[in-house]
């Protein structure tokens, strides 16, 4: 079954025009021949001012190839710039190919104009915080009176992937986790005797894109 499904973003002005989800984006773009014309003239709507919602290596491919169509490009991510979940190198290049990243950010709205297409995002900034006085356990918190807005009229939101919780309705015995992923036990049965899972539809996806 896999995890092909993108994880949705539950914010205001996700279904806007020039909203685009991470693998979509790479695709449309893999599907263009490579040619000098086609890195000038994209045959679908990339803006000037292209913004990526994303910590990992979905989301890095997404700004550094926009970033080949001569667009402006700016990384967008709730964990710090250590915390991004790409290696350092590939970091480091794409903020010397000129890679903006913002982050410790929340977007919590994509505005759009009368038209329905993007113009900008509204974010708040975050910060650690511990749960409470007695625990260790660290939280991401709002920071009070820090909402900005970044300009752009494309977004790419690459947040991961989940399997399709069409795999529910295979059979009602099929027990799977909150996050959509098959139950399995140690030897990899599922609660169905002798159906077994592996992949991303138990690990959901990983690392795997």
């Amino acid at each position: 079954m896999g995890a092909g499904v993108p994880k949705f973003m539950d914010i205001p002005g996700a279904n806007l025009g020039g909203v685009y989800y991470g693998e979509e984006f790479l695709m449309r773009i893999n599907l263009i021949k490579s040619n000098l014309f086609s890195q000038t003239n994209p045959n679908f709507f990339i803006g000037n001012r292209v913004a990526v919602i994303g910590a990992g290596n979905s989301a890095i491919d997404c700004a550094r190839v926009s970033l080949r169509f001569g667009r402006e490009v700016m990384l967008i991510s709730r964990r710090s710039e250590e915390q991004l979940l790409i290696r350092p190198d590939e970091r480091k290049q794409a903020k010397q190919e000129g890679v903006k990243l913002e982050t410790l950010v929340k977007p919590v709205e994509i505005l759009g104009n009368t038209e329905g297409f993007v113009t900008g995002i509204k974010c708040i900034r975050v910060d650690y915080a511990r749960e409470n006085d007695a625990s260790d356990d660290w939280v991401l918190e709002e920071v009070p009176d820090s909402e900005f807005t970044v300009d752009a009229d494309t977004v790419v939101i690459a947040t991961g992937h989940q399997p399709n919780f069409v795999v529910s309705k295979l059979s009602p015995d099929l027990k799977l986790n909150d996050d959509h992923t098959i139950q399995v036990d140690e030897a990899g049965m599922t609660s169905i005797k002798n159906i077994f899972a592996c992949g991303n539809v138990v690990t959901n996806a990983g690392p795997v894109v």
